[in-house]
């Protein structure tokens, strides 16, 4: 009889509403200060740039430079992305002009190779 008594007493100190709000504070179940989390927070608002809106009469070319590889890589994907249920034609075009100026830039680094080891000869 003595212990429920002490007990009684234990769980009234214990058992607190200050002290079990804190509890739930502490591990996150229940916000009991929701201004103190949201300025934690690190939120970052920033405007949504609107899309590309790309023009359908572009044709595909054979690109002769970086930038117009680049343009025309990122082109092929936007339409690859863009397909459904419509005619592939015009990316496979669009792939095939972007092949055959990857084909040229080789073509011309080999040759450009092959003349750089000729004069590195000639200078020897």
């Amino acid at each position: 009889l003595e212990f429920l008594s002490a007990f009684k007493e234990a769980f009234k100190a214990t058992f607190t509403e200050q002290n079990i709000k804190s509890g739930f504070q502490a591990t996150g179940l229940v916000l009991y200060k929701p201004q103190s989390v949201l300025s934690h927070l690190n939120l970052h608002l920033r405007t949504l740039t609107p899309p590309i809106v790309e023009s359908n009469n572009w044709t595909s070319k054979t690109p002769q430079t970086i930038r117009e590889l680049d343009f025309q890589t990122e082109h092929i994907k936007n339409r690859i992305i863009r397909h459904q249920n419509s005619s592939p034609t015009s990316i496979n075009d669009a792939v095939s002009c972007l092949v055959k100026g990857a084909q040229v830039m080789m073509h011309s680094a080999i040759l450009l190779k092959a003349e750089v080891k000729a004069l590195q000869a000639a200078n020897e």
